[in-house]
């Protein structure tokens, strides 16, 4: 494993508009602040995944800091020991060893992430940071213990829009697109799973890969997988027969293109199927 120090890179990380209204839930966190410790961020996400995209390199960072904002967490438990965060240049994953992350870390939270001592790798073909690696090359996540020592929460909440993209180039420009929320406009359940629910539970299978098409004109344009959890709050939930958009986080699991939603209010398939 290597070990590098993250070179100074002058980016501007935007800062996202705050929300004119907070849903006062119990999944909100208990610090609804616009505090910001503006701590010095000097490394972007799309340069640091882009060191290890499409290798089977990782490295043990140096003293740097990266920021963005939570696209993505655990609330509805189809994202699992892990969120997802953003900033103007691009998305990553984040490995914490610690469950109901959405306490701490709901979708707009802030974050800064300490790097220094972290570990960058292209887990199965995604770039993601986490506290090791291990020989087998499975990862083990930030520890509860040292979460508040790597990372940082800041203002609260923040809102992401994402970027609208068709599914032949999303296909075609992948790498351009991994974690990043982004919504696929032409979209529809591939007609093999119609009238069946997101995912199997999980005392039958860990998760669900559901053929997810891209249809123009009522030509099939590509197909990615649309990964359910089985331990996802809606897998018994039924999936939508109808044509529209789909939003969630694009990544890559080893030769497949996956697609993951954070709750079926991002699925809306509502119009006349495609084709």
């Amino acid at each position: 494993m290597k070990h590098i120090n993250i070179a100074l890179v002058a980016t501007i990380i935007s800062i996202f508009s705050l929300s004119s209204c907070i849903k006062q839930t119990y999944d909100n966190p208990g610090d609804l602040s616009n505090v910001d410790p503006n701590l010095n961020v000097n490394v972007n996400i799309k340069d640091l995944s882009f060191l290890v995209l499409g290798t089977n390199n990782s490295f043990v960072l140096g003293d740097s800091i990266i920021s963005g904002i939570v696209t993505a967490d655990d609330r509805t438990g189809n994202f699992y020991k892990q969120i997802v965060i953003q900033d103007s240049t691009g998305g990553i994953t984040i490995g914490i060893a610690n469950t109901y992350l959405y306490s701490n870390y709901p979708i707009g939270r802030k974050v800064y992430i300490k790097l220094k001592n972290l570990t960058l790798v292209c887990y199965k073909g995604t770039p993601e940071i986490v506290y090791s690696l291990n020989s087998s090359g499975t990862v083990n996540g930030i520890p509860p213990t040292l979460q508040d020592s790597f990372i940082v929460k800041a203002s609260y909440p923040h809102t992401v829009t994402p970027q609208s993209v068709r599914m032949s180039d999303l296909i075609a420009q992948g790498p351009l697109y991994i974690n990043k929320l982004i919504t696929i406009v032409d979209g529809e359940i591939d007609s093999s799973f119609l009238n069946q629910p997101y995912a199997k539970p999980s005392s039958v299978a860990i998760s669900t890969s559901v053929p997810l098409d891209g249809c123009v004109g009522g030509t099939k344009t590509g197909q990615i997988t649309l990964y359910n959890s089985g331990y996802a709050s809606f897998f018994n939930a039924m999936l939508p027969s109808g044509y529209g958009s789909i939003t969630g986080i694009f990544n890559v699991y080893g030769s497949t293109n996956q697609f993951m939603i954070r709750d079926t209010s991002d699925v809306r398939l509502n119009q006349t199927r495609c084709y």
